[in-house]
């Protein structure tokens, strides 16, 4: 595991709008165990961590093997590869009911992924647009069906 730098001392700007924006979104609170993903996650972290969410972790990439979490929060997301990778480690991490929040530079890569989720163990799906051509996407894993014994 590649955990994040820590932030520097110095700064205390507050998160961007966008890392607010998701963790409200997401319903972000005290009985949440948050993983952020993402190089420029630190924002987010600090974000969650100022929400009084009960634990926070963050990578800079996105796991085989992810720390368990009721909240996974991705807030900048350049590419589909980068989606998708994050939506498996996402599945990995989060339980039935488990909560995925997250951000994109380009709304058409929201839906793209948003159409993939189903296959990921996600449902409820919901998009939200952003200015500048960003978007949002939010959704929950779904519980696994157990067949009789």
């Amino acid at each position: 595991m590649k955990p994040l730098p820590a932030p520097s001392p110095q700064r205390s700007v507050p998160a961007e709008p966008q890392e607010e924006e998701l963790l409200t979104a997401a319903g972000a609170g005290p009985k949440d165990r948050v993983l952020v993903i993402g190089g420029r996650g630190v924002d987010a972290m600090c974000a969650a961590l100022r929400r009084g969410c009960r634990s926070v972790l963050g990578l800079a990439t996105p796991q085989r093997h992810p720390e368990a979490a009721d909240l996974v929060v991705a807030p900048r997301i350049a590419s589909a590869e980068a989606a998708d990778a994050i939506a498996e480690c996402a599945r990995r991490a989060l339980p039935a009911g488990g909560r995925l929040a997250l951000g994109f530079s380009a709304a058409g890569l929201a839906r793209g992924l948003a159409g993939r989720l189903k296959a990921y163990g996600f449902a409820r799906a919901r998009l939200r647009a952003q200015a500048e051509g960003g978007a949002l996407l939010l959704c929950e894993r779904r519980a696994v069906a157990v067949r009789g014994r």
